[in-house]
């Protein structure tokens, strides 16, 4: 450009259809390809990472369900093993259970003695599986949240890395334009400069 800025048009001829020029485009055709590889790698890597922290936030999240019933059956298994004469206390447990697993409901607390300290036991149990409940609840909703977050942001790396490619391929057409302009505009000046 600044040859022909210069009026210097044998010296833009050269610049542009000399053997620089081809290797100048060989440059940046090569630089394009590694771009889109190195986009393409980060995008795969993070499409991996993405994956593999919502399948780690999954098995985290069963764990937790799975303590939270081995400690709820364990619970239940010394309760009935060892104070299966309260039949009051077994006969509203039998109604909890068909309330369709309702956290909510709790045995009544009718003393200090055994079966007093028993409701007052499987209350405080029912609360902290309530809250383990409660608890994994919101980390699934945050997993599944963040999952999302994840794989927006993967796509939208990708949709960016494909734009910055068009982009890159408009730019190499259009300077090949400049080049057939500057061509046929140096064959436009020689005529003129040979009817004068």
């Amino acid at each position: 450009m600044k040859a022909v800025e210069s009026d210097d048009f044998d010296k833009a001829r050269q610049l542009m259809f000399g053997e620089e020029y081809a290797s100048y485009k060989q440059k940046i055709n090569e630089m394009i390809l590694q771009f889109q590889e190195t986009m393409e790698k980060r995008v795969d890597g993070e499409k991996k990472q993405a994956s593999d922290m919502a399948a780690f936030y999954l098995m985290l999240t069963n764990v937790m369900i799975a303590l939270v019933l081995l400690r709820g059956a364990g619970v239940f298994v010394v309760l009935f093993k060892k104070l299966r004469p309260l039949t009051v206390v077994s006969q509203r447990l039998n109604e909890l259970a068909g309330n369709e697993g309702d956290l909510t409901a709790r045995l009544p607390v009718t003393g200090k003695d055994e079966v007093g300290e028993l409701s007052a036991s499987f209350n405080a149990m029912l609360e902290q599986i309530q809250r383990l409940v409660a608890q994994v609840g919101e980390s699934a909703e945050q997993v599944v949240a963040s999952a999302e977050e994840l794989s927006a942001g993967v796509e939208q790396n990708s949709k960016a890395a494909e734009q910055i490619s068009l982009t890159i391929q408009e730019v190499a057409a259009g300077t090949d334009r400049q080049v057939q302009s500057v061509g046929e505009g140096s064959a436009s000046i020689a005529a003129m400069t040979n009817q004068i």
